[in-house]
């Protein structure tokens, strides 16, 4: 996994953009999976959440258990490159 600068992250047959504050693209192959980024401030100072309940492949196709486990740590390593501290919501509550 490579940084190629401070909105892109390149990997062996993916990539993660992040084009704006509020949003993560993640690529791999002709797929792509649209995440929200939201900005919390906790007792120990801003943390971004990812809301990764039921992601869905172009809004359709749910990932499967493997899926969503490997994107996952991709999407981890990568924001770990890009220096921003984060934490994934899978709370499957209804509505998301």
């Amino acid at each position: 996994m490579k940084k190629v600068n401070n909105n892109l992250v390149q990997g062996d047959g993916f990539k993660i953009e992040i084009p704006n504050l509020h949003q993560l693209l993640y690529h791999e192959g002709d797929k792509t999976l649209e995440l929200s980024l939201f900005d919390t401030r906790t007792a120990s100072g801003y943390i971004t959440k990812i809301p990764f309940s039921k992601p869905r492949w172009d809004f359709v196709n749910l990932l499967n258990g493997e899926e969503k486990l490997r994107i996952m740590s991709r999407i981890s390593k990568a924001l770990d490159l890009l220096k921003v501290k984060h934490e994934f919501d899978t709370n499957a509550s209804p509505g998301f």
